[in-house]
């Protein structure tokens, strides 16, 4: 029997060890038989190709198999799992992924690490401005800018 569906909530989670607030929006989040079911849905190419990595192509699903692993949602988590639904015009590609699969979840938190590194470790602070830099309403004001580019935005 499948539970209330929530789509696209905002989750917040505390991480102490790591000192941050991890918020996540899972496509559809829901309780099947009384196990959470993190589903995010994703658009593909035209071929249909079989991944190999879905964790490291989908950093939502990695996150969601850490999450799940935790057991962050708490309930039973025997049968909790990752639905990864990849739309092609062909049809759809469902990858499931099991929270308590040690394989998994180690591929999981390599790839969120790996994400959230650079960031986590900066002491600094220091901008690291660029191309995204040319629609910024305080660019004129910015000491960290970049050059003005062909197009004249500083």
């Amino acid at each position: 029997m499948l539970g209330p569906l929530r789509p696209e909530p905002t989750l917040a989670v505390h991480d102490p060890l790591a000192e941050v607030i991890v918020l996540a929006k899972p496509d559809l989040l829901y309780q099947d038989r009384g196990t959470w079911v993190w589903r995010e849905t994703k658009t593909g190419g035209r071929t249909r190709t079989r991944e190999t990595d879905v964790l490291g192509k989908y950093p939502q699903a990695a996150l969601a198999t850490v999450l799940l692993a935790a057991g962050v949602l708490g309930g039973e988590r025997d049968g909790s799992r990752v639905e990864l639904e990849i739309l092609r015009p062909d049809g759809p590609d469902i990858h499931l992924v099991d929270p308590r699969d040690p394989i998994a979840v180690g591929r999981a938190r390599e790839v969120v690490r790996d994400l959230a590194e650079a960031w986590h470790g900066d002491l600094l602070l220091d901008p690291h401005p660029g191309h995204w830099c040319a629609d910024c309403e305080v660019a004129r004001w910015c000491t960290a800018r970049p050059q003005a580019n062909e197009r004249g935005v500083a």
